[in-house]
């Protein structure tokens, strides 16, 4: 803008612009950014009557009340909101995790009150032709603040070390329609930084404008399953060193890790060339497969 145009007189034309777009249906990524944020799926709690009192679900939603005006509760960022949205919407619609894998979002009370889980979603993953479904707790983030960071690593791999993994009380499958409380459950953390959750908003909107789906091989998958895979095989290690090879947590934690490891080798031939170069450009990846 030339430095003697009239600022307000650039402003209209900006949104004037900005309305041509919204009204010829043509898809941007602060759309699509804007879209994320609003959207709203997790569990609610309210639904839960046929399994806990309403006495108790009361005293649950008292209980995130509380939390809430702790100095302890950090207002979830609009990066967050929308890389959790983002996480759950694509990689069921894209099958980041393989064919029939579900993902759950989690009500406020599991992702806060710090006796349970404390992740934002569960991975529903069917395994074998006996309908056993695996369950991953995944703890979401776009911090690059290495405190942060370590918190949720001290959290996840806690678990492993005290020989109990987490558990989810308000959780509703939508696989085999289990309903309630959810025990023994792994839970890792994953994420990406702003700049990938901005290009993947991009590329949501490059589809729904073109119809070509760039999602299917999109990096942000890969970076997902490489994080989960460090983490499993790091914590696999930890529960055999501190609990030795025939407790239930090391059996756990093995399986677990081979399951990831499948996985991630089935999507080996997906994998775009620049990977590497793209990944480690991203400061959450770079910490998580260092230091998980």
């Amino acid at each position: 803008m030339n430095m003697f145009e009239n600022p307000a007189a650039q402003k209209v034309s900006m949104t004037t612009a900005d309305a041509k777009i919204k009204n010829s249906g043509i898809k941007t990524a602060q759309g699509i950014f804007e879209t994320y944020k609003t959207k709203d799926e997790r569990i609610n709690i309210d639904d839960f009557l046929d399994v806990y009192s309403a006495e108790e679900i009361e005293r649950d939603k008292e209980r995130v009340k509380y939390f809430k005006k702790s100095k302890d509760y950090e207002i979830p960022t609009e990066y967050g909101v929308v890389l959790e949205n983002l996480f759950c919407d694509l990689a069921e619609k894209h099958e980041w995790f393989g064919e029939g894998v579900k993902i759950v979002q989690l009500s406020e009370f599991d992702d806060m009150i710090a006796s349970g889980a404390h992740c934002d979603v569960v991975l529903e993953i069917p395994v074998g032709s006996e309908g056993f479904v695996a369950r991953i707790g995944i703890d979401l983030t776009t911090a690059v603040n290495y405190d942060n960071l370590s918190k949720k690593r001290t959290k996840c791999v806690g678990g492993v070390q005290n020989g109990r993994l987490f558990s989810v009380k308000y959780f509703k499958s939508k696989i085999d329609g289990t309903k309630g409380k959810i025990s023994n459950m792994p839970v890792f953390f994953a994420g990406i930084n702003k700049e990938n959750i901005d290009a993947l908003c991009a590329a949501v909107a490059k589809k729904e404008n073109t119809g070509i789906d760039n999602l299917k091989k999109h990096e942000a998958q890969f970076m997902f399953l490489d994080e989960l895979e460090n983490q499993t095989e790091s914590y696999a290690g930890i529960a055999l060193s501190d609990h030795g090879p025939d407790a239930s947590v090391t059996f756990w934690m093995n399986y677990y890790k081979e399951l990831i490891e499948w996985m991630n080798e089935d999507k080996k031939s997906l994998r775009p060339n620049n990977f590497g170069q793209k990944a480690s450009q991203d400061e959450v990846y770079r910490y998580i497969t260092r230091f998980a």
